[in-house]
């Protein structure tokens, strides 16, 4: 039977880039949140590996507690350091916000260690609201994704030129224009739909064939490599703008994935910037959950925020950590009055 890996990087303290909250706990959102919905939902005869990879001072913490709770999961736990011998800080000091860029170096660079043809990269805000198994990670014979029909909130454009630059410089126009098939016409890059952020599916080999194509072109390990051509923020590549500008460029992602109306998520709920706009949504999210796990409709959550059209037949969802009206118990509490113990 085939199966399928899970990867979660995860950083057990969080800080809030907008400084509006304590650090969030994301050890507990594992825990507590996704993990439990996992526990629910996951076919377990589909999963071959859950990888967790964490810093060297925090892995053992991790393995500890998600043994404790989750014995029968199939995981396996790794230090970032392991994934490539590059990470390391003298490669990334003059990066603003490095945490972030280690998670997409570590998002890559487990295609390594992976024994299966797909692997789904994960967060910790993501979390099933129904039922998955291998064969719903494809529709019509393709691998599904949850897109966005432009590069803005929440993969805005800057990670696509970005990773245009580190794949093909001689690319110099970007197009959204999803009347045209995907791919590179002269010095243009037409995309039908953008990759959204985690959760996303990924073809091993891919991001395999991917790297070894910025070794080449550099003539240096990938990983160095990629941290030498990003000063981090909002100067930077991502893994899946990488990867998604990859297989586009080379005129194959729309025969690898499938454009139908299927995605990996929906019904999400975003950091509003306004503080009052945020409680009332909170509010009406956690009154109306049961949308999310019964799909029956989109929640004003998500149909009132910029993000693209949004999926309805669909298996993850996320909360953002960085909400401070909604703590991980709050959410945690509200999951299982809806889908149980």
């Amino acid at each position: 039977m085939k199966k399928f890996s899970l990867v979660l990087p995860i950083k057990i303290e969080l800080n809030n880039y907008l400084n509006s909250f304590d650090s969030t706990n994301d050890l507990d959102r594992l825990i507590q949140i996704q993990l439990h919905t996992f526990n629910k939902f996951i076919d377990r005869d589909s999963l071959d590996k859950f990888y967790i990879v964490g810093r060297p001072d925090e892995i053992g913490k991790i393995e500890e507690e998600c043994v404790k709770h989750y014995p029968d999961f199939p995981f396996v736990f790794m230090s970032e350091k392991e994934i490539s011998p590059t990470v390391k800080h003298e490669n990334w000091k003059h990066i603003v916000n490095p945490g972030h860029l280690i998670q997409q170096i570590v998002q890559l660079g487990i295609s390594k260690f992976v024994d299966t043809e797909h692997y789904i990269i994960l967060n910790c805000d993501n979390f099933l609201t129904r039922p998955f198994s291998y064969k719903d990670m494809f529709h019509d014979g393709k691998v599904i994704f949850t897109g966005i029909d432009n590069p803005e909130k929440p993969h805005p454009i800057h990670f696509w030129q970005h990773s245009i630059n580190v794949l093909n410089g001689n690319v110099n126009e970007i197009v959204a224009d999803n009347s045209t098939k995907s791919g590179l016409y002269g010095n243009t890059l037409s995309y039908k739909k953008f990759m959204s952020v985690t959760p996303q599916n990924y073809i091993t080999k891919e991001i395999k064939d991917m790297l070894k194509l910025i070794e080449n072109k550099y003539d240096e390990e990938w990983c160095k490599a990629l941290f030498d051509r990003t000063k981090g923020a909002a100067a930077s590549w991502s893994e899946s703008s990488l990867y998604w500008t990859y297989l586009t460029m080379d005129n194959r992602v729309e025969d690898l994935y499938s454009f139908s109306d299927v995605g990996l998520f929906g019904n999400e709920l975003w950091r509003y910037a306004e503080d009052a706009a945020m409680q009332r949504m909170v509010d009406k999210y956690l009154d109306k959950l049961e949308l999310v796990f019964n799909q029956k409709e989109i929640g004003e959550w998500r149909t009132e925020i910029g993000t693209g059209k949004a999926n309805t037949d669909y298996f993850f969802s996320l909360v953002q950590s960085n909400i401070k009206q909604l703590t991980t118990e709050q959410l945690a509490k509200r999951i299982r009055q809806v889908i149980g113990d």
